[in-house]
C-alpha cells in the first residue's frame, strides 16, 4: 500500500484547504446568485465564504437539475473560481 501511495502521489489532487478566493471572485459569486434570483429562482442563496473557499448550500426543494435553474444558469453564466 505504501508503495502504491508513493508511486501514485503525482496523480493525487493536492490535500488541504482550497486556496482563498480573491475579492473579484467573491463578487462574481455574489453577482451570480443575484442573477439567478432575478431570472426566476427567488430562493437561490448567496454563497458562503467560510474558510476562504466557496460553499453554496441549496435549500431543500431546490433541484439543481430543474429546467428553471438550467435556464437561469444559461442566462447568468458561470462565475470563475
Amino acid at each position: 500500500m505504501v508503495h502504491a501511495e508513493t508511486t501514485c502521489k503525482g496523480y493525487m489532487p493536492p490535500s488541504g484547504p482550497p486556496p482563498a478566493l480573491s475579492e473579484s471572485q467573491r463578487e462574481a459569486a455574489i453577482a451570480h446568485a443575484e442573477c439567478m434570483r432575478t431570472h426566476g429562482i427567488p430562493n437561490f442563496p448567496d454563497p458562503n465564504f467560510n474558510g476562504g473557499g466557496l460553499q453554496l448550500n441549496l435549500p431543500p426543494g431546490l433541484n439543481p437539475n430543474s429546467p428553471a435553474i438550467e435556464r437561469a444558469a444559461k442566462v447568468c453564466g458561470v462565475f470563475s473560481q
